[in-house]
């Protein structure tokens, strides 16, 4: 492929390489590669070896069969100065090519014309999956996080497989989905497969489309966090609006789910290839389309004004021609950061003229303007055609260099093997000297850069230590795409000799302020820049402080040391909108280290789909640091953390009061695979610990996820000095319904689900004066929280709103056999009406074990319409054993119209093994309130009914104040006192109107049902007594009449 030259100076791409490789794999699918006789078809790229660094698969068709070969990726292409790299080169072992020798083979029985990769069975390893042109069917090859695969599983589809991709649809959960477009005799769909254990244990969700579809791509096309679905199909772009399934809950709340909206738009010609990015500097992204009469067109939206505002669909958007001519046999659009323009770039597969036209934003090229084609008005421009031996099959962007440009893999008609297109620097800057300005200094070499078109290298070579640069004054702001290379200095050994100081430049600066896009900083000490608030600028959110400013897309801050000493208001500061940037990265050489800092990390409004990753976080041991902020109106669809491999931050020692690990103030956030309050090992306590919350959900906040369905999601958030989750509603925004989720972590335990490293407070809070809409834990077990050993409640919810609990184990450790209760109760409901603690799936069961007090409180007089149904409370996981709370099973407290059970069976709730009573209504001098249901429960026994576990007391205790409860359909039976009792108490206001029928009540230790003064009470003539429920008299049977044995009811 020749592409030097080409387009300078927007971009600088080396001349395509074949990458060289051996292979390890059956000898007659070598021989087809290494002859060039497997017919290359389809890319794709993952870690497939779990190393930090994604590898390449590639699919072909031979003899009718299919091959799919992997080649490891090198660190040391991206990473060439880290130590492993350094050893590497010392023992001659160092290579700087992108993938690593030997690659493998894969057999398959069918051609790979469509490859796709992610974690498709929910083992939180990556998997392939591939699809044949002429089979109604996709292959999964299950990966097992060394590079090895399972054999291929087929699974079968409704139709041939027309277009194929994979990513996250709808609400974004870490899991990759599968989206295929098939046809048959009949119809043409769009299949989507998604699903919380693996999409491809899932079944597909069926979407009927008007013609053949051509392609599919995701992203969020109207303004919203879900991810869109664009579909082409004929002459028509159809566009399947995101929303949340949620595939984790239970039925009822899966049937609230309204079909997806559609909206579509027809052109004159048939649409041939789709893609998406943002392409002209907007805050949408936008779709670009290659139309069978040669044009190449762009859809715009409009800009969203502000949250909630009208849905604006495809109908509406503005079209513009970029490209005209485009030949016949062109047949793909690709979206990259190919060039130094701070927007995406467009590149058309132009196999009859065996070419990769490259359109940018920035100038064109010098080719003439006939065979340029382009629209001279347009907002991009042809940059660049690329000339290919042979016709370009597929295209495929990766990072396979230090810069943060998109590299080019390109698969080609002529040959088996991949050509590797890398991006290289149009100059490199030295940094000679420590001085603040002046020739050979910092600030000399970012104007050099700033002043030379295209993407640059700054290095260091500075002769002498210390290397600490004293900024006195702001350094230029970088307004071209530029790599800062720390790692460069001799003597660098894995740890930052550079630094940058900026407390001698008074308040207000930032370290390095990022406008360009497409830049790097990495391998620097940065610290001493602080806020200037009379310096604050009200429409950028923006008054200095910061070690990195970002105010612009695609950049990437890797191994750094940010903060330590001397203090720095924050490590990373986005400035919006500032998209897809990534700070630190999947590798320890990517791994940033924040310290002594106010704010770690801050995602305002209009940063989004960000990445946090792999970073060393220590907040402030001085009071004053918040480990991570999505913070104002709110940062969208963040990932911090994530479920790959080195994606772990370890976030600690975040201040006191409204510090917070992680806190979030936007929507569509996800918080994944973090230790939060504990030390790198997950096995004790942050030194010193970790005085605020875990993490935080502030103001109106809809669709964040914290955690999610398999074990690589789940965060450990332990031995915080607040509670280990709070949710703080407020009343400042429009509230969105959609639910936040708190799935699958491990809330006050060690990393492998034992042990006791409790938050001080709550495990889970959900507070405030308005809405908040929350599901902890779901009904798949990946769902599940274990939330246990936390000094006060295991759970407590005293805000209004939708709140789900489901599933999880409180009080228990990972196995659900061990007691490591919660020092009060397991789940605290106050003053908070309408919501479900457990369910009627067991999916839905919560074991709440091993509490203090009660496994669940219900108190205040706003506590209505709570229903606590199908748990086990005071057992193990198993329902066999006794873990019992040591107060009550279950307490209501002056709450009235709660459900304690429910209508059918499946609603059954086993309480057992309570220090007190199984069900108390009312608590100490707190009455019982009225309209409280018992229904369809096992009292005093395990989950067969069968053996007794017993209460410490009563089976159901009504306590003063108490009318018009109903204690119907129970199995109440083992405890230790009565049954069922209803005392008189010395405030003469016992309980009244208490229904109790259709019990099994036996086997107690002294009465089935007590009413009044313990004991039996005589019967008086026509009952005319007050008290316990009118001091009802007795049953007596006086004759009986029949044969025996018979039931007398």
């Amino acid at each position: 492929m020749h592409a030097s030259g080409r387009g300078n100076p927007t971009i600088n791409l080396s001349d395509g390489r074949e990458l060289v490789t051996s292979y390890v794999g059956p000898e007659d699918l070598r021989v087809a590669l290494e002859q060039n006789l497997a017919e290359p078809l389809s890319l794709a790229s993952a870690d497939f070896d779990e190393d930090g660094v994604p590898d390449l698969i590639s699919g072909y068709g031979y003899e009718g069969r299919g091959i799919v070969t992997l080649l490891p990726g090198n660190v040391d292409s991206i990473y060439p100065n880290a130590p492993e790299a350094q050893q590497r080169r010392a023992n001659g072992t160092f290579s700087s090519a992108p993938f690593i020798s030997p690659g493998r083979v894969l057999g398959l029985d069918q051609r790979a014309d469509f490859i796709g990769a992610g974690d498709f069975d929910g083992d939180s390893h990556w998997d392939i999956v591939i699809a044949s042109s002429v089979v109604p069917a996709l292959y999964l090859l299950s990966g097992d996080g060394r590079g090895g695969f399972a054999p291929a599983q087929e699974i079968s589809l409704p139709g041939v497989v027309t277009a194929m991709t994979t990513g996250e649809v709808n609400r974004r959960d870490g899991l990759t989905d599968v989206i295929v477009g098939i046809t048959n005799k009949r119809q043409s769909q769009v299949l989507v497969f998604e699903g919380p254990d693996g999409a491809l244990k899932a079944e597909p969700e069926r979407f009927n489309m008007p013609a053949e579809v051509g392609s599919v791509a995701l992203g969020q096309l109207d303004g919203r966090y879900p991810m869109d679905l664009a579909v082409t199909g004929g002459n028509e772009l159809i566009v399947l609006a995101g929303r949340d399934r949620k595939l984790s809950l239970d039925e009822n709340q899966r049937a609230t789910v309204s079909p997806a909206l559609r909206s579509h738009r027809i052109f004159a010609s048939r649409i041939r290839s789709m893609t998406l990015g943002n392409f002209t500097g907007g805050s949408r992204t936008e779709v670009a389309l290659l139309k069978d009469d040669g044009e190449v067109q762009l859809l715009s939206p409009g800009e969203v004004s502000a949250k909630g505002a009208a849905r604006e669909t495809i109908e509406t958007w503005k079209a513009v021609s970029l490209f005209f001519g485009v030949s016949s046999l062109a047949n793909q659009l690709i979206s990259t950061h190919t060039s130094g323009s701070a927007h995406d770039d467009l590149l058309i597969a132009d196999a009859a003229n065996s070419q990769l036209h490259v359109l940018t934003s920035g100038d064109s090229d010098d080719a003439p303007a006939a065979e340029r084609k382009q629209v001279t008005s347009a907002p991009l421009h042809l940059t660049a055609s690329l000339d290919v031996t042979g016709a370009p099959v597929a295209v495929l962007p990766m990072r396979l260099n230090t810069d943060a440009l998109s590299d080019l893999i390109v698969s080609t008609s002529k040959q088996s093997t991949p050509a590797v297109v890398v991006n290289q620097p149009q100059a490199t800057f030295v940094v000679v000297n420590t001085n603040a300005t002046g020739p050979g200094s910092l600030q000399f070499a970012i104007l050099d850069s700033n002043e030379t078109p295209g993407a640059d290298n700054i290095v260091f070579n500075i002769p002498t230590g210390p290397f600490v640069i004293n900024i006195t004054a702001a350094l230029p702001t970088i307004t071209d795409p530029v790599t800062i290379d720390g790692t460069t200095q001799p003597g660098f050994s894995g740890t930052p000799i550079v630094q940058l100081n900026g407390s001698l430049a008074g308040k207000g600066p930032n370290g390095f302020v990022l406008s360009a896009g497409n830049s790097v900083v990495r391998g620097l000490g940065i610290s001493g820049f602080d806020f200037n608030p009379n310096q604050f600028d009200p429409v950028t959110q923006d008054g200095g402080g910061a070690g990195v400013s970002v105010r612009s897309n695609n950049n990437l801050i890797e191994g750094n040391s940010l903060g330590n000493v001397p203090f720095m208001y924050a490590g990373v500061r986005a400035v919006g909108p500032a998209v897809n940037n990534t700070v630190g990265g999947t590798t320890s050489a990517a791994s940033n280290v924040m310290a002594f800092v106010g704010f770690s990390v801050l995602l305002p409004q209009g940063a989004d789909n960000n990445r946090v990753q792999g970073n060393l976080i220590a907040g402030n041991v001085l009071g004053v640091g918040i480990g991570f902020q999505v913070s104002g109106a709110g940062g969208t669809s963040n990932t911090v953390g994530g479920t790959v491999a080195g994606a772990r931050n370890v976030i600690s020692n975040y201040r006191t009061g409204d510090g917070a690990g992680v806190r979030i103030s936007g929507d569509g956030n996800l918080v994944q695979g973090n230790y939060l309050g504990t030390n790198q090992s997950g096995d004790a306590a942050s030194n010193p610990i970790s005085p605020g919350y875990g993490v935080q959900f502030y103001t109106f906040v809809a669709g964040n996820t914290v955690g999610g369905t398999t074990a690589a999601a789940r965060n450990l958030i332990s031995a915080n000095g607040e509670a280990g989750i709070r949710a703080r509603s407020g009343s400042t925004l429009t509230p969105n319904n959609d639910l936040n989720l708190v799935q699958g972590n491990f809330i006050g335990t060690k990393a492998d689900g034992t042990g006791d490293l409790g938050n001080i407070q709550q495990g889970v809070f959900v507070e405030g004066n308005g809405l908040f809409n929350i599901a902890i834990g779901g009904t798949t077990a990946g769902a599940r929280n274990i939330i246990s050993n936390n000094k006060q409640n295991g759970v407590e919810i005293t805000s209004t709103g939708i709140h789900i609990l489901q599933g999880n184990f409180i009080g228990t450790d990972v196995t659900g056999t061990l007691d490591l209760g919660n020092v009060q109760n397991g789940v605290y409901l106050n003053n908070t009406p309408n919501n479900v603690v457990g369910g009627t799936v067991s999916g839905a069961r919560n074991i709440i074990s091993g509490s203090g007090l009660s496994g669940v409180l219900v108190e205040g007089a706003q506590s209505t319409g709570n229903a606590v149904e199908g748990n086990f409370i005071g057992t193990n996981a198993a329902g066999t054993a006794a873990l019992g709370n040591d107060l009550n099973g279950v307490t209501t407290s002056q709450a009235p119209n709660n459900t304690i059970g429910g209508a059918t069976t499946a609603a059954r709730n086993v309480i057992a093994a309570s220090g007190r009573h199984g069900v108390s209504i009312g608590i100490d001098t707190q009455s019982g309130s009225t309209g409280i249901t018992v229904r369809n429960n096992y009292i005093g026994t395990d989950v067969t009914g069968n053996n007794c576990l017993g209460n410490q007391r009563d089976g159901v205790f009504v306590n003063r104040g108490s009318v018009s409860h109903t204690i119907l359909d129970n199995f109440i039976t083992c405890n230790a006192r009565n049954g069922v009792n209803i005392p008189n108490f010395a405030t003469n206001d016992p309980g009244i109107r208490i229904e109790v029928t259709n019990n099994s009540i036996f086997a107690n230790a002294l009465l089935g049902i007590d009413l009044g003064d313990a004991g039996i009470t005589a019967n008086d003539g026509g009952d005319p007594d007050g008290g316990a429920n009118f001091q009802q008299n007795f049953p007596v049977l006086t004759s009986f009449a029949g044969s025996a044995p018979a039931r007398v009811e």
